[in-house]
């Protein structure tokens, strides 16, 4: 029961942050209609939380106070899906840590965020 309500309330704020986030911050295809832009930018939003709480510490850099986070390529992409990218990362991400659909998440924020 407290584990659900946990939940709920995590993803009422999460709902609510990505409300209130631009769509300014991310880049989606001219074509994609806008309740589908809507989706992504909440999933874009979940994932932006997954990348600081998993990968952040070692994918970021930081300038004069700034997040610097690197632009991964699509091979990457899929290297981290199927989890092997390397040896310590394996052991780093494991999939107690992060389950497939977290990683979706995170991939989908890599993707459409805007490369400052």
């Amino acid at each position: 029961m407290k584990i659900k309500l946990i939940i709920l309330l995590s993803s009422i704020c999460i709902i609510s942050f990505a409300q209130k986030a631009k769509k300014s911050d991310y880049e989606f295809p001219a074509e994609m209609k806008p309740h589908v832009q809507e989706a992504y930018l909440i999933e874009c939003e979940k994932g932006k939380i997954l990348y600081g709480i998993n990968c952040a510490k070692c994918h970021s850099t930081f300038e004069k106070k700034r997040e610097i986070i690197p632009s991964f390529t699509a091979e990457q992409f899929e290297a981290y899906k199927i989890r092997i990218a390397n040896t310590q990362h394996e052991q780093n991400m494991t999939e107690e840590q992060l389950a497939p659909d977290e990683l979706g998440m995170i991939i989908t924020f890599l993707t459409y965020r805007k490369k400052k």
